[in-house]
């Protein structure tokens, strides 16, 4: 209930503030789990994606963020979850417990935004992904729905105390379905193919 009102305010500041515009809604499946993957470059990109997207969205977040008592209690009520990302991937037991509550949640159905970056990046340029969105689809078997968010970079740029009034535009592509990929000879091939793939995806 929560996430609801929250959507509904967001949606409602993006398109007074930043005269938010999306394209592609037919590719958001109307059911069932799915990956939401997108580009990161501003702090506005997890709130645009939110009201861009008609279907609840779950999100991890760096654990930073839950550090406040308050702040933690609002994010998990939202559908957030802390993952820690100054880590080694496979040695850290947080982590492993976000991808299984990633995997809990593509299960039931719902639908997840990955950044296949891991992080915001400082120039607004793609960078390489992190494997992670492929061990998650071939874990539950889930498309991929690429998407591009253009404009929050200028909105709030990294390091901006301020916002700025500019337009953003969302745009989501089609689904990536990693079954259609083939299958490498190993597992982190597999991953590291499925988060290429998708990456070459939102750059278009």
């Amino acid at each position: 209930m929560l996430y609801v009102i929250v959507r509904y305010v967001i949606m409602v500041l993006f398109k007074v503030l930043f005269r938010l515009q999306v394209f592609g809604l037919g590719s958001i499946p109307l059911k069932g789990g799915f990956i939401l993957a997108s580009n990161h470059v501003s702090y506005l990109d997890p709130p645009a994606l939110a009201a861009a997207c008609p279907r609840a969205l779950s999100f991890l977040a760096k654990e930073e963020l839950f550090t406040n008592n308050l702040f933690g209690h609002f994010f998990r009520n939202v559908n957030v979850f802390p993952i820690p990302l100054k880590t080694q991937f496979k040695t850290q037991p947080g982590v492993l417990k976000a991808l299984r509550w990633a995997i809990r949640r593509l299960n039931a159905g719902k639908a997840l935004v990955i950044f296949p970056e891991g992080r915001r990046t400082s120039d607004g340029e793609l960078e390489e992904p992190m494997r992670g969105i492929g061990l998650l689809t071939t874990k539950t078997a889930v498309p991929i729905i690429p998407a591009f968010i253009e404009g929050s970079s200028r909105a709030l740029p990294v390091h901006a105390k301020f916002i700025r009034l500019k337009k953003i535009k969302v745009y989501f592509g089609r689904a990536i379905w990693p079954q259609k990929l083939g299958t490498p000879l190993n597992k982190r091939e597999f991953y590291r193919v499925i988060a290429e793939g998708t990456m070459e995806e939102i750059r278009r």
